[in-house]
């Protein structure tokens, strides 16, 4: 990604934003809206930095009726190839 963008000035991440699952401090996982700028600095040269959000009510579909609320829906993050399960929501204690 950073080696086409050097060469071409474009890329398909850059001012987007993306709905990810990170990992909160007591070992859930949670959805955050994430926006990646582009920044060239003197010191630094190439500079790329992430904003995140937090997400309250979630779009799983394009469907503006699907909305759900964050807090209220079950998640778990299972590998592609044997189903281990790598993460889950903290409504997934209860």
């Amino acid at each position: 990604m950073i080696k086409h963008f050097d060469k071409t000035g474009e890329s398909n991440i850059l001012d987007k934003t993306m709905t990810l699952f990170l990992t909160t401090k007591d070992g859930h996982i949670t959805p955050v809206n994430s926006n990646i700028k582009y920044h060239f600095s003197m010191i630094y040269d190439h500079t790329f930095v992430t904003f995140f959000q937090a997400v309250k009510d979630l779009k799983i579909w394009n469907d503006a009726s699907t909305d759900l609320n964050k807090a209220k829906v079950m998640f778990m993050l299972c590998d592609n190839e044997d189903g281990k399960i790598l993460g889950y929501s903290k409504m997934c204690d209860k």
